[in-house]
């Protein structure tokens, strides 16, 4: 996925490659950077991980192009792990920090030819502060039905305690209206530090299949319907957790405890009145820590994309800071990003605040 900065710059990728003597299998995509009160530029690396083919489009064959990049604010390559992925689709590309140890983690999609520890259906792959390959995190169990990794999420939680990941599974709901239904079910896990699995959520054991506001596919009882769609999960400092569903239009808030729902933002059954704001088919949402909220009143960011391929409920796609009020039940936009371009952006986006205060966003497909 491609980054973007809203201000003071805005990064584009040209239809071009950077090309090294040195390393000739390198071809990283080539960036056009616009900076604008460069004075306010957070400092810092752009974490860039596009699965775009470049040479392909070109008609020529490019190699070590697809995966993890790093670049700085000028558009200059400070590392490419394209060559290390071979060359794979690479997601949720970020670092980690934990008892003073950093580095990078992502997601990577399956069927490896070069690192044992990839399995066929997709891992999370942590890299050491030398960018070796430290450890790779599998969630699939066949004993448990899990059919693979979900790309959106793979995060390694702060003072050693572990991971979290997202998975997806098939599951079928028998009895239905419709008969028997084919389900992509989906959920999260946390692992401590040794692989054990500490936590398990499972959509279905929570969420009725009627909140789904995704259409339901024709082929009858056989064609998988993903009806829920989880695409980010948070945990806050209580041990809670913070789930977004795209195809049910809601984020929940999750009991560390129980797994119960605490709350619900968005969607039919919310637990909130949205007073000044709506949204639809959002990413990334996250808890925005605030160590003076005793009020009852928790803060969240979000990417409301207000679209996908069948229709849009906003103009453009916009950055949220939402403040809800577990009190009054209301929620309140307390802070807006518009999209510069005023464009939708369908597919995926995220949204993350900058120590400085800035805010940096990826605007999704034609972002």
């Amino acid at each position: 996925m491609a980054l973007a900065a809203i201000e003071p710059g805005m990064m584009r990728l040209l239809s071009s490659e950077m090309t090294f003597v040195s390393r000739p299998d390198l071809r990283p995509p080539r960036w056009n950077i616009t900076t604008s009160n460069a004075e306010r530029l957070s400092p810092g690396y752009w974490f860039i991980a596009p699965y775009a083919d470049l040479g392909a489009q070109s008609g020529s064959a490019s190699s070590c192009q697809i995966g993890p990049h790093i670049y700085d604010d000028e558009g200059q390559l400070v590392w490419s792990g394209a060559c290390d992925v071979h060359n794979r689709n690479t997601f949720d590309f970020k670092t980690w920090e934990t008892a003073g140890v950093r580095g990078l983690s992502f997601v990577v999609e399956g069927q490896s030819t070069g690192l044992d520890m990839w399995h066929k259906r997709g891992a999370g792959l942590v890299l050491g502060d030398t960018y070796a390959l430290v450890d790779a995190v599998d969630p699939v169990d066949p004993a448990d039905n899990i059919r693979e990794f979900n790309f959106h999420e793979f995060t390694k939680l702060p003072n050693g305690i572990g991971s979290l990941v997202m998975y997806d599974n098939s599951s079928t709901i028998a009895n239905t209206e419709v008969g028997d239904l084919l389900v992509c079910e989906g959920g999260f896990l946390q692992f401590d530090p040794e692989g054990k699995t500490t936590f398990q959520w499972r959509a279905l054991d929570h969420i009725d299949v009627p909140e789904s506001t995704e259409i339901r596919p024709e082929g009858g009882s056989k064609t998988e319907w993903d009806w829920f769609h989880a695409n980010s999960v948070d945990r806050n400092s209580n041990g809670d957790y913070l789930l977004s569903a795209r195809h049910t239009d809601c984020i929940y808030k999750i009991s560390g405890h129980d797994g119960s729902i605490i709350w619900r933002l968005g969607g039919l059954n919310s637990t909130f009145t949205l007073a000044d704001f709506t949204f639809s088919r959002q990413h990334d949402a996250r808890f925005v820590p605030s160590e003076d909220r005793h009020d009852g009143k928790e803060l969240i960011s979000f990417l409301n994309n207000a679209a996908d391929s069948h229709h849009n409920t906003s103009a453009t796609s916009a950055a949220y800071l939402v403040e809800v009020d577990t009190n009054g039940g209301t929620a309140r936009l307390s802070k807006q990003w518009l999209r510069p371009d005023g464009k939708l952006g369908v597919y995926r986006g995220n949204v993350q605040f900058l120590d400085n205060g800035n805010v940096f966003v990826y605007w999704g497909d034609n972002g």
